[in-house]
């Protein structure tokens, strides 16, 4: 007997069939972190890289395990967008806050961005800069902490905020000189600190901007409203 290419598709398709009737349901699958885990993961959660692929573009937090794909967006905030066209902010059913971009591929390196005011006592501890992301850390008295960092605007790109175990996130709407953006609070269960995260975005530069940090909002807004490129902060 001759195997045709329909046969080969149709036998393809009922594998397909077989393997997913065999997994478990999307609800079995829930996983609680451990908040020590959590909370060394908060500072990577917020910075996505574009995927690749000639069928479909994944959203990848930080490069790791943690995929929010492209193709599922449950309960789409439609007030929570500064553009259609630029970005737009979902809530998963497990209380995630993800956002999703859209722009055009950047060939350069995203601009250093650094804060012209810190908090007395703070130093820069820490430097990452690749071409989509650069990310600055500060520590200060107390083993306080704040990171900057920046991210190119562009398709197949995201990011999102994860709540520790227990807690639910509401972003507080808020504007960074003029631009706008979310301000996330929250405690750290282990330790019983502030962990707190605030983004904004730029869509006329395509960059969106992020914050972590175990200080106050107010601290968190008079930082983010000082941060400018690296050049014009000497």
């Amino acid at each position: 007997m001759t195997i045709t290419d329909d046969m080969l598709r149709e036998a393809a398709a009922e594998a397909g069939y077989a393997l997913a009737r065999s997994l478990p349901a999307p609800e079995a699958c829930e996983h609680d972190f451990s908040p020590r885990f959590l909370r060394k993961m908060r500072p990577l959660l917020r910075t996505g890289r574009p995927v690749r692929h000639p069928v479909l573009r994944r959203t990848v937090a930080a490069g790791l395990a943690l995929v929010v794909s492209v193709s599922v967006w449950l309960g789409v905030d439609m007030d929570a967008r500064a553009s259609l066209l630029s970005w737009l902010r979902t809530q998963r059913e497990n209380g995630i806050f993800s956002y999703r971009f859209a722009g055009p591929d950047q060939q350069e390196a995203v601009p250093l961005y650094l804060p012209a005011w810190v908090p007395e006592g703070f130093v820069e501890a820490e430097r990452d800069i690749k071409n989509w992301n650069a990310w600055v850390l500060y520590t200060g008295p107390d083993d306080n902490y704040f990171s900057v960092d920046s991210t190119w605007i562009q398709d197949g790109t995201g990011m999102a905020v994860i709540p520790y175990p227990g807690q639910e996130l509401t972003p507080v709407s808020v504007s960074v000189n003029g631009l706008p953006g979310d301000l996330y609070l929250s405690v750290d269960p282990e330790t019983g600190r502030d962990s707190n995260n605030l983004v904004w975005f730029d869509d006329q530069a395509h960059i969106y901007f992020g914050i972590d940090s175990s200080l106050d909002g107010e601290t968190m807004l008079r930082i983010a409203e000082s941060v400018s490129p690296a050049d014009s902060t000497k």
